[in-house]
């Protein structure tokens, strides 16, 4: 199993348990909190694909660190630099996200944060974007297995004040082996790439709280570092291993590799609350980005290929050196407005704008090596070509909503509006969609046990812009909360979705159906459900190239869940958890997935809990033609362990 780096964790280790003992030497009172959740977890009569296991779970054996909390507060006037130190540590030893915080502050003078969190990710799915699998082959084409680390540090001095200036950096690296294609002209080949990417941000601003102003403002920049490498060593025939035109296509080695920087990267974001009156509330929110990269990539490749329809010929060789610019300007302003006309009338305006620009250009210079085409009678040993692009993207989004809320006696909101959406997409053409929405609901509070709500909202568009965009869609929600008597509460929702597009034929229509109850017989006993039941049909029309005709693509989704949990508390505080979930589907992708789990926990002392728990996890995929199913029985032992004063 896999084994994580825990040396990022040691400084905060070394500088709790320094404060503690520091802490400890004082005779003055002083508060301290110890809370540590330690175990082992064993894997057992584990069957099917570890590959898919690891992609949903990633649960690995051995000692875990599962929680830890170190709190010292010191007596007051017996430590002048700090007077609360906090350490938080969670899920460490293999598991697939780690996190360590550690706060160090002074009232209303500073506040000390570090943060770190690395999450590992794995994905090796057999059935997804392989051509083999019909030949037998369960190895991936797509595999990734990298882990994701950031470590951040901020600053905030004067907490609590009317003014909090504050300054943050922020490292994050992603790297690790991935398991890629590309397209080597007419055939797929397999390649190796070492994920190697990293940014930093440093950012700086005030927090300012007044009595009927509250406003945040940060600015900072971000630089950003790709060097993935990509390679192939083993010679390959490729996916189709069909000739072409009589001859066989096939790779012998490739190298590769990328440059991607930034220049830095400003980013400004704000944030207001203001009340000029006591029945008016104003808010605002913005947010501004300029990202600038550069980038240079190059190849080398040797085998047998067929270029169509740049040469129209086969080649052995290409050297491959491009270089480009990207530029990508993005705004985004959110307003709102809240004026309390009189007490039970309410009325609310919303704005929010979104801009995202991408421009930018790519130039590249191959050379072919051996070029033979099929007609010709001699090999023309080199030829050069270069090629110039520059595109534009740019998406804009204005939605404006305008909502009154009406309360006519106590319990009872009503509430209505209209809600516009502009969208605009701009390319060589620009295209434009409007969609005008009505929005009623209502809901209706019993007492604080009870209430009922139900939500509409009908949307009517003038044109798509991308084949699968709604043009019209209707939705309806309903919820509600009911307790019939002290010992049992229920609680449900159901929302019903349709939406279609008349210019291409595009329809698809959900249906969610859930209920929960919780209900104590007894003041040991508490037993906790829910039910959920999904549907989804979706139709899309799709031109095969081929022929250039037309045909539908259709999915259909059948889903249920289900999960009950007893937890049953025993003599002198022990206690046993009983618990199943199960989802299944029986859609055009059958699958079912079940899930119990049982735990026991027993004090030992007054400050030590010791616990066991078995988990099963039985994935099972209805289609034969994807061997994916797994089965894994999981054992955890531990102590939790608590002190303090």
């Amino acid at each position: 199993m896999r084994s994580r780096d825990l040396k990022p964790l040691f400084p905060a280790l070394v500088a709790g348990l320094a404060a503690s003992w520091l802490v400890a030497q004082d005779d003055r009172e002083h508060e301290y909190r110890l809370n540590l959740d330690v175990g082992y977890r064993w894997e057992a009569m584990f069957r099917g694909s570890r590959d898919l296991y690891r992609t949903q779970l990633d649960l690995g054996e051995g000692p875990k660190l599962f929680a830890a909390e170190l709190y010292f507060a010191p007596a007051s006037g017996a430590n002048q630099l700090l007077d609360r130190l906090q350490i938080n540590l969670d899920s460490w030893g293999g598991e697939p996200y780690n996190v360590a915080r550690v706060r160090a502050a002074k009232n209303g003078v500073y506040e000390l944060d570090f943060n770190y969190q690395n999450i590992h990710y794995f994905s090796s799915i057999p059935s997804f974007a392989n051509p083999l699998l019909g030949a037998g082959s369960l190895s991936s084409q797509h595999r990734e297995d990298t882990s994701l680390r950031t470590s951040t540090l901020s600053l905030r001095l004067r907490p609590g004040r009317a003014f909090q200036p504050f300054i943050g950096y922020q490292r994050t690296t992603r790297g690790g082996p991935v398991l890629t294609t590309f397209w080597g002209d007419n055939d797929e080949f397999l390649l190796a790439k070492n994920l190697d990417f990293s940014s930093d941000d440093l950012r700086g601003g005030i927090v300012v709280d007044l009595d009927r102003l509250s406003f945040r403002i940060e600015q900072g920049a971000r630089w950003y570092r790709d060097l993935s490498a990509f390679l192939a060593e083993d010679p390959q025939t490729g996916n189709s291993n069909r000739p072409y035109l009589g001859r066989q296509l096939f790779l012998d080695e490739f190298a590769g590799g990328q440059d991607v920087k930034s220049r830095a990267i400003p980013y400004s974001t704000a944030a207001v609350t203001a009340r000029p009156l006591d029945t008016v509330t104003l808010q605002g929110r913005f947010s501004y980005s300029m990202a600038d990269f550069r980038t240079t990539y190059h190849e080398s490749l040797a085998g047998n290929f067929f270029s169509f329809p740049e040469l129209r010929a086969f080649y052995s060789g290409l050297e491959n050196r491009t270089s480009g610019t990207v530029k990508q300007p993005n705004l985004y302003l959110d307003l709102s407005a809240q004026w309390q006309a009189t007490s039970w009338l309410r009325l609310v305006e919303r704005f929010r704008s979104h801009r995202h620009h991408v421009s930018g250009y790519r130039l590249a210079r191959l050379s072919y090596f051996n070029v033979d085409r099929p007609l010709a009678t001699r090999l023309v040993p080199r030829i050069d070509q270069e090629s110039l692009l520059d595109s534009f993207l740019g998406m804009n989004v204005d939605t404006e909503q305008f909502e009154v809320q009406v309360t006519p006696y106590r319990g009872l909101l009503l509430r209505g509006g209209f809600r516009l959406e502009r969208r605009e997409l701009e390319l060589e053409n620009i295209y434009k969609q409007e969609t005008d929405v009505l929005i009623v609901g209502g809901s209706y509070r019993f007492s604080a046990r009870h209430h009922f709500g139900v939500e509409y909202e009908r949307g009517r568009s003038d044109r798509p812009i991308f084949r699968t965009d709604r043009n019209d869609f209707d939705r309806v929600r309903l919820h509600g909360r009911l307790s019939p008597f002290e010992k049992l509460e229920l609680s449900g929702n159901v929302t019903l979705a349709d939406q279609e597009s008349d210019l291409v034929s595009f329809s698809a229509d959900s249906r969610l159906y859930s209920a929960q109850f919780t209900y104590r017989p007894l003041d040991r006993l508490t037993v906790t459900g829910q039910w959920e039941r999904t549907r989804l049909n979706t139709s899309i029309p799709y031109l095969i190239p081929q022929t250039f005709t037309w045909s539908d693509f259709f999915f259909r989704e059948f889903g249920n869940y289900g999960n009950l949990l007893v937890d049953l508390r025993l003599v002198r505080n022990s206690r046993l958890t009983l618990g199943y979930a199960v989802w299944g589907n029986s859609g055009d992708f059958p699958v079912n997935y079940h899930q119990p789990v049982a735990r026991f926990e027993m004090p030992v002392g007054e400050r030590v809990v010791a616990y066991a728990q078995w988990n099963y996890y039985d994935y099972n995929e209805k289609l034969t033609l994807y061997p994916q199913d797994y089965r894994a029985h999981l054992a955890t032992m531990g102590l939790r362990f608590s002190m303090g004063k």
